[in-house]
């Protein structure tokens, strides 16, 4: 993993430009989030809210089902239950039935954003339309003012000294565009699910009572945004837009705040008053990427090679620590503690990503630490490594 992260990254800087005026308000585990938009008239037709909720918990529950029937596999395979090959079968239907879910959940998503951009275009085509019409009905009045001519569709308004009538159109004048067909820009939508780890200052990754266990650390997150293409014909394309990113890291032993000489501190430690049976932390950011690419889809966008490098910035939304364990009696407890347990608010990385069509492999690497440096906190960097797809 740490290869590939490291292949797909290149030194590129970047800007965080400011969106549009338009905003649209979105409530995240009790945290307000701002969108910001360039036509929230059709963007206020469509339950966000919603659609967020459904495909977070549906990836929830097939991420879930997928890790427990990973590690039931490999446990059972170290056990000498089954042999290599046995399992190298299993791990390919868990894999096939995961990408069924993951199918099932991109349909769903694909035809709400479908339904959303066809709107839009519909309403953008009909201004313009009508902003040429008047154009060049102005033009014509300019130049003579005893006549005006209005061009709708196969029919002439026209409007002289004998008043106001119509007339069938009978020659059209056709302008020749050499860029014809080129494709300038699309809005997006994407949903991407894979796997967190963590990395020292070494660029190793952690390891000791840190040691991130892969399967069971997933991240997902949903994509808005917008590509425009740079020249009438170039297959280099500007991309930015807005992310919302849910982060799990499940480590060997519990992430623990204590009190260092009046100073908060954390620090990832056994337990010495329960058993754990299993601790994580989660975080959720909202990021704002930007990106470079290239795309070899010709006249269209997004439907043939591409790849892509970038960087992001983004904000801590929400954080908790939840450790499941037994007490002193053998009672089985759950415990969620809502805290940033000293996490950076702030975050700044860079990205890659390789795709052909929809489909995309996306991997990020956080610059900054994920904890606080100004305190005694552990000195981690978090990079994932996502599978997805882009409408």
């Amino acid at each position: 993993m740490k290869n590939l992260i490291l292949t797909l990254f290149a030194l590129v800087g970047f800007s965080i430009s400011g969106l549009a005026q338009d905003t649209v308000r979105v409530n995240v585990n009790g945290s307000e989030i701002i969108i910001l938009s360039e036509d929230l008239t059709q963007l206020g037709d469509v339950d966000i809210n919603g659609m967020m909720s459904k495909f977070s918990q549906g990836m929830a529950e097939a991420s879930a089902e997928f890790s427990a029937k990973m590690a039931d596999i490999e446990a059972r395979k170290e056990a000498g239950e089954i042999t290599e090959e046995q399992a190298e079968e299993e791990a390919e239907i868990a894999e096939e039935e995961f990408e069924e879910k993951v199918e099932v959940l991109g349909e769903m998503m694909e035809e709400w954003g479908e339904a959303y951009e066809d709107r839009a275009e519909a309403q953008e085509e009909q201004w313009e339309s009508w902003a040429e019409q008047w154009e060049r009905g102005a033009e014509e009045m300019e130049e003579n003012r005893e006549r005006t001519e209005i061009r709708n569709g196969n029919q002439t308004i026209i409007i002289d000294e004998n008043g106001v009538r119509i007339q069938d159109r009978v020659k059209e004048d056709i302008i020749v565009d050499e860029d014809k067909g080129y494709k300038k820009s699309e809005g997006i939508f994407g949903f991407h699910f894979g796997w967190n780890t963590l990395y020292n200052s070494n660029m190793e990754l952690a390891g000791g009572d840190a040691e991130v266990d892969f399967f069971d650390s997933w991240t997902y997150d949903l994509e808005f945004g917008h590509k425009v293409r740079l020249g009438s014909t170039s297959p280099v394309f500007f991309q930015y837009g807005l992310n919302f990113s849910w982060h799990n890291f499940e480590t060997k032993e519990s992430l623990i705040k204590y009190d260092n000489g009046g100073e908060p501190a954390v620090v990832f430690e056994p337990r010495t008053d329960v058993t754990i049976n299993e601790t994580e932390f989660d975080i959720v950011y909202m990021d704002i990427p930007v990106m470079f690419s290239l795309d070899f889809s010709g006249k269209g966008i997004g439907k043939g090679f591409n790849v892509g490098v970038g960087g992001y910035g983004g904000v801590r939304l929400s954080s908790e620590r939840e450790t499941v364990y037994r007490d002193f009696n053998g009672d089985k407890i759950e415990e969620d503690i809502d805290d940033h347990f000293l996490s950076n608010q702030w975050r700044y990385g860079l990205m890659g990503q390789i795709g052909w069509g929809a489909f995309r492999v996306t991997a990020k690497y956080d610059l900054n630490q994920l904890f606080q440096e100004r305190y005694n906190t552990p000195d981690y960097q978090a990079a994932s490594l996502t599978l997805g797809f882009v409408f």
